[in-house]
């Protein structure tokens, strides 16, 4: 039996980073918090959250993230956003 899918909108943010001709977004919510976003059958989707600076945790990803990426992928992008995000902090300050 597999977990229903919730779709979650894409969140307003400022644009961190894009992959895969802008499949996927990251974005800045402007309070510690950054989203990942994708684009699935022409919306975009909310598929996990970031935390940055000092309140930095794992990506915690949505249902709907789960769904659409296997967890060894889930891990891959997990390093990469994070190596995005402390670049951007970087070149921030």
């Amino acid at each position: 039996m597999t977990r229903p899918s919730v779709r979650r909108p894409a969140p307003d943010g400022d644009l961190i980073a894009s992959w895969i001709d802008g499949w996927m977004r990251l974005v800045d919510l402007g309070d510690g918090t950054a989203a990942v976003t994708i684009l699935q059958d022409g919306q975009r989707v909310h598929v996990a959250d970031a935390t940055y600076g000092e309140g930095r945790g794992p990506v915690r990803w949505t249902e709907e993230g789960e769904g659409v990426l296997e967890q060894y992928k889930r891990d891959s992008w997990d390093a990469r956003i994070y190596a995005v995000l402390a670049r951007w902090q970087r070149e921030r300050s």
